[in-house]
């Protein structure tokens, strides 16, 4: 089946947690029977799921600590990371996150036929960013 599909997952890590380990065995499984599969995620993930993953597809990333150097201080205030918050919607952390995979949807995104956002806990960067 020749279908192009990305994964945008929050957050992999180094699979030791359960929400990790089944986003990593889904794309896996969907990749065992599909061709192009890539992954974009978080810069924190294992060698492991790197060597693993070259396997099946393609593996981008983007910076999990990525607060601007102009940011920084803003951070400090309460009032202003709460005007800030207000205005994003977000913090800095997952606003950049959006900006990142937006992107690399920008760039590569008409090549995938099919995408499938994968978040867990609090965070939802990926759903915001499409």
């Amino acid at each position: 089946m020749e279908n192009n599909i990305l994964f945008i997952i929050e957050e992999l890590g180094d699979i030791t947690s359960s929400a990790a380990i089944s986003r990593f065995n889904l794309c896996k499984t969907v990749a065992s029977t599909h061709k192009n599969c890539t992954i974009l995620t978080l810069d924190n993930i294992s060698e492991r799921v790197k060597n693993e993953w070259s396997n099946y597809g393609n593996l981008f990333v983007h910076p999990k600590n990525n607060i601007k150097r102009y940011q920084k201080p803003l951070m400090y205030f309460d009032k202003v990371r709460g005007l800030i918050y207000t205005v994003l919607g977000n913090n800095f952390d997952h606003y950049n996150r959006i900006k990142n995979i937006r992107y690399f949807l920008k760039k590569q995104g008409n090549q995938f036929d099919t995408i499938f956002l994968l978040s867990g806990g609090f965070g939802f960067s990926p759903h915001q960013a499409i």
